[in-house]
């Protein structure tokens, strides 16, 4: 790795997606402190998303200087992966419309997380790299390297730009872009359903997708979850379920089942899979040119994953009964202030 300068400390109007992977709090401290006492004093927009032990930590190393950052906690942030990546996306817009100068650190709330979820939340590090390099906003992600595997620490290494290391950046020759990232890291993906299953239905033309969705309406129903979370489960299984019968191969089929307080269905084809591995992370500027049905799945359910290899295309999407679904309270952007 080498040296860059004061690439950490710039960041007006520059796009970086860096890392500080720590151990101990005099590593985290050592790492965040001068990056975000730069930030203030340069007058920039501070937004802080972290764990409440990594907050009282800052505040108490930047006394009253810590009372000018806009502070967000990670677990109102990180329930579901999709909203979590627009309410950051639309933040990073509002600030960048504003010509805003503003510096962002986030720390997702992913300890106790299964390693499904951990997998999924490092595409989003890999596609941050993409969609939100065009607001010009530097990005600094916090992981605590005590709380996860060595290969999931690797993966950090992976999906970002830069790494923070004794206080200054350095760039990181290990990073992988974003498709080859998504593409190498699918084939790792392994999606398996039980022997016996609670649904079992044909996707064999658009007539299906009524009876699909009337079998989740009474799965949904009889797990607990509420009309409105039903519906919006209905919508993001109908999208992946199409996605099959228009694009997949046949034969194709839904399965849907109970694992603890998750309902999951999966949508199963014998087609390709997906063309573009970036496909569905981004909200589609164009609806025209298609995405849009992969990234309304992704925005509905607690978790969706795919799998892509010779045999055909899965699609696993796992929706939380005990996930409440609580709306972050995005920050709204803020004007530049006047001398």
């Amino acid at each position: 790795m080498t040296g860059c300068g004061d690439c950490a400390v710039d960041g007006m109007h520059t796009f970086r997606h860096q890392a500080l992977i720590y151990a101990s709090q005099d590593e985290f401290l050592a790492g965040i402190t001068p990056y975000l006492q730069q930030g203030l004093e340069a007058d920039e927009t501070v937004l802080v998303v972290t764990k409440p032990a990594n907050a009282r930590a800052i505040k108490d190393a930047l006394g009253e200087k810590a009372s000018a950052i806009v502070w967000g906690e990670s677990s109102a942030w990180y329930q579901r992966l999709g909203p979590m990546f627009e309410e950051f996306r639309g933040y990073l817009a509002g600030q960048a419309s504003l010509d805003r100068p503003t510096r962002v650190v986030a720390e997702g709330a992913a300890t106790g997380r299964t390693s499904a979820w951990l997998a999924e939340y490092l595409r989003y590090e890999a596609m941050t790299n993409i969609a939100y390099a065009p607001y010009r906003i530097p990005i600094l992600c916090l992981w605590d390297s005590r709380e996860f595997p060595a290969q999931m620490i690797d993966a950090v290494r992976r999906t970002h730009t830069e790494l923070i290391e004794h206080g200054r950046p350095v760039r990181n020759d290990r990073y992988e872009e974003p498709a080859a990232y998504l593409r190498n890291h699918d084939q790792t993906v392994s999606l398996v359903s039980p022997n016996t299953v609670d649904q079992e239905l044909p996707l064999d033309s658009p007539a299906d997708l009524a009876p699909l969705r009337a079998a989740v309406r009474r799965s949904a129903k009889a797990s607990g979850f509420s009309h409105q979370r039903i519906g919006e489960m209905q919508v993001a299984i109908t999208e992946a379920a199409t996605n099959a019968i228009r694009h997949g191969r046949p034969p194709a089929c839904a399965r849907g089942w109970r694992e603890r307080n998750l309902l999951v269905w999966q949508i199963e084809d014998h087609g390709a899979g997906l063309q573009q591995p970036l496909s569905g992370y981004s909200n589609p500027i164009d609806p025209s040119h298609g995405g849009v049905g992969l990234w309304l799945a992704r925005q509905l359910s607690d978790l969706l994953q795919v799998q892509t290899a010779k045999s055909g295309t899965i699609v696993q999407l796992c929706f939380d009964k005990t996930n409440s679904r609580p709306q972050p309270s995005r920050p709204t952007a803020q004007r530049p202030r006047r001398a």
